[in-house]
Order: C-alpha cells, then structure tokens, then sequence
C-alpha cells in the first residue's frame, strides 16, 4: 500500500512539473536584481565557493562528469568543467534541455546571461573576470550532450555513457525536489548511483544546500 501511494506521488509530481517555466526560473533565482555575487553571505556565491572547493581541493578526478537534474542552469558545472574532460548534462523536463541547448550553441534566445556566474567562479580560481570567456569557451567544449533522465526509473542508465559508467555524479537540487518522500529519494539515490564507475576511484557528490 505504501509503495502504491509512493507511486502516485511520484507520477503527481512529474505531472506537476510538466508546467515549469525556465525563463521565470532563472530569472527568479538567478538573475542579476535576485542573484547577489559580491554579499558573501548569499546563497549563491556560497554555492559556487562549495562547488570550487570540492572540485579543487577534493579527490574528485576522471575522464566523465555526469549533472543529474542540471535542470535550465550551468553554475554547477562551471568548476568541474575545469577537472573532466566530458561534462553530460541531464533533465526531466525537454524545456529545460532546450534552455541548455540554446546557451550551449550561443544562440541569442537564452533566458539568462551566466557570464557573471563565471566571471565569479574565475575570481576563485585566482584568474581576472575578463577570463570568463576562456572559461565559457572550456565549457562549451567539455560538454558532451543534454539528455533526458528519470531518477525514479529503476533502469535509468543513459546511452551515452561509456559501458563502465561515469567517473562522477553530481545533483544539486534534483533529488530532493523530484521526491515526493524519503522512500522516493532514497529509491533514486539507487537508480543514478547505478551510473556511477563501479571502481574505487569513482565518486559521488549531492550538493546539499
């Protein structure tokens, strides 16, 4: 009986989400009147200095890093671009895929400007913000694809992901906002931790915020 409810909310909420809406997303959350870099205790830059720190002073390494739920955004990704060499971006929602894809390619229709997220995350690094075009061009040039993924599908298992699986998972936001309740989270926990390399060197991080 529980499970059965744990399905149907599950389907409620995917059936929810089929209304979202990027452009009123990013600009609610992200945008420059909403999104303030220089306050150090904003919620966004500590989330880009957590994102640094685990991409630099960590054992995080490999050839594939693997967003689960990027959702429309790439501040998650603007650190680890920097360690792997394949980036694969992952969504529910194609509005959200499409979203990425329009940056990705640089077409003028994107809903949001990230070049101050990567001015930011340049500063980090110790380069000039006037380094975010390397880093956007970086970017561009280790991300691999933007496909569809449903954590709570037992076989989720992506495609395009080499036989051996990734070299790291990262969700930010993802799970925890896909799952209805604990027994749902902890079910997809499983499911995308079935991507993950099977070796000791693999790793695997949730952003909790």
């Amino acid at each position: 009986m529980e499970e059965k409810e744990g399905e149907n909310g599950v389907v409620a909420m995917a059936a929810f989400y089929q209304g979202f809406d990027p452009a009123a997303y990013l600009q609610n959350n992200y945008s420059p009147q909403q999104a303030d870099l220089e306050r150090k205790d904003s919620l966004d830059p500590w989330t880009l200095a957590c994102l640094h720190r685990a991409f630099t002073e960590g054992d995080v390494s490999g050839e594939m890093l693997v967003d689960i739920g990027s959702g429309p955004t790439l501040y998650q990704v603007m650190s680890g671009c920097e360690v792997f060499n394949k980036v694969l971006l992952t969504d529910f929602l194609e509005v959200n895929r499409q979203e990425l894809r329009s940056w990705l390619q640089d077409e003028a229709g994107c809903s949001l400007d990230w070049t101050p997220f990567l001015q930011h995350v340049c500063k980090l690094e110790g380069r000039p913000p006037s380094a975010w075009t390397e880093k956007a061009a970086r970017l561009r040039q280790v991300i691999m694809d933007i496909v569809h993924v449903d954590v709570h599908a037992s076989a989720s298992g992506l495609d395009v992901l080499p036989a051996a699986g990734a070299d790291c998972l990262m969700s930010s936001y993802c799970l925890e906002g896909a799952s209805p309740d604990l027994a749902a989270f902890t079910r997809a926990l499983g499911n995308i931790g079935r991507l993950l390399r099977p070796v000791a060197t693999s790793c695997s991080s949730e952003l909790w915020e």
